[in-house]
């Protein structure tokens, strides 16, 4: 049987097109992704600034066996002792972290953020994230802070923001094609091994709020339901 594996390349209008059978299933990735060893997977960081940052870390991205299509064993593991499957030179996503500070930060608040909510502008959660370019190309800052008043009904702005300090990062995202091992059973990476070059991918602030907003509720753009 002929499978593929690996992740394409980011596209937003794929995002958007597939929200109302996705969202749920992405809403779960978002709170765990960096935690759960069978989506991603830790390894040295490319950037040279990352690398020298107090703080830092990078991930492969990769959800190995969500990208198995056809899944080949529709009989899970019956009849087979070998767990591990291997898929060779598939090509992920791998994504260097670190710290920044608000001096360090090039961001404008009218212009970079945005802010999520509840249908309640006043009782429910609200937080403004905002992702910005910065100075280096393909290097973004990202951070968020908490809504302490929720958002205005009128305009959907973040009343009361908290402070910035504590929740600010510098990210930059490249394309690898790599060798992964991963359970059968468990689903869990095993192993990388055979990473290729990094090519740096440039996705831009849009393209990742274009994405963020079919997961979250956009009190400015949308309607409640």
């Amino acid at each position: 049987m002929n499978v593929s594996a690996g992740l394409a390349t980011f596209d937003p209008a794929i995002a958007n097109a597939s929200r109302t059978v996705v969202a749920p299933l992405v809403s779960r990735y978002i709170q765990v992704l960096l935690q759960d060893r069978s989506l991603s997977w830790p390894v040295d960081p490319i950037d040279s600034t990352c690398k020298a940052s107090e703080n830092y870390t990078s991930y492969l991205i990769a959800g190995p066996y969500n990208t198995v299509v056809p899944w080949p064993f529709p009989n899970a593991n019956k009849g087979v002792d070998i767990d591990g499957f291997r898929i060779e030179n598939a090509p992920y996503y791998q994504v260097d972290m670190w710290d920044a500070s608000l001096d360090t930060l090039g961001m404008s608040q009218s212009r970079d953020c945005v802010v999520y909510g509840g249908l309640d502008a006043t009782r429910k959660y609200a937080t403004m994230l905002y992702i910005a370019e910065q100075e280096f190309p393909g290097v973004l800052g990202a951070g968020w802070a908490s809504c302490q008043l929720g958002y205005s009904p009128t305009n959907g702005s973040c009343l009361y923001p908290g402070s910035r300090s504590d929740w600010t990062t510098f990210i930059r995202f490249y394309r690898r094609t790599k060798t992964l091992v991963f359970s059968r059973s468990s689903f869990a990476i095993l192993d990388v091994a055979d990473l290729s070059a990094p090519q740096p991918q440039n996705i831009t602030p849009t393209a990742l709020f274009t994405a963020v907003d079919t997961v979250l509720y956009r009190p400015d753009k949308t309607a409640p339901l």
